[in-house]
């Protein structure tokens, strides 16, 4: 854990170091999760990965922190490079955007345009 500055991954560490009570009491609420994730990427994919990311290594491991909340029944999933990913925030003419979208959507071909995952928590997913 970096003392500067915390990231997402290190959550797990942080609840760790918590006093036994505060610790006790935040179980209670939340599950953490930490794991390393695992993908490969189709060839067609590798250009667009080191154009967005620098480099393939950059994405193909990386450490992903689960948070549920027991309470509620729901959770998300972070990852250290989910901030770098493309977003567009431009939504003067949304029809026209999503239009457009349309025809570079990466999820109309996910055999060839999404990254197959290695992690066991994937596997009934596994499209390969």
């Amino acid at each position: 854990m970096t003392v500067n500055s915390p990231s997402i991954t290190d959550l797990e560490e942080i609840i760790n170091s918590l006093p036994a009570e505060e610790k006790t009491l935040f179980g209670r609420i939340y599950a953490v999760t930490t794991v390393i994730g695992e993908q490969r990427f189709p060839q067609s994919m590798e250009p667009w990965v080191k154009q967005q990311f620098g480099s393939l290594e950059a994405v193909a491991r990386q450490t992903i922190v689960r948070v549920t909340n027991l309470v509620a029944g729901d959770g998300t999933v972070f990852n250290q490079l989910r901030a770098s990913r493309p977003v567009s925030v431009d939504d003067h003419n949304l029809e026209a955007q999503l239009e457009a979208s349309r025809k570079n959507d990466p999820f109309a071909n996910p055999l060839e345009n999404t990254p197959h995952r290695k992690h066991p928590a994937f596997r009934q997913f596994h499209h390969r």
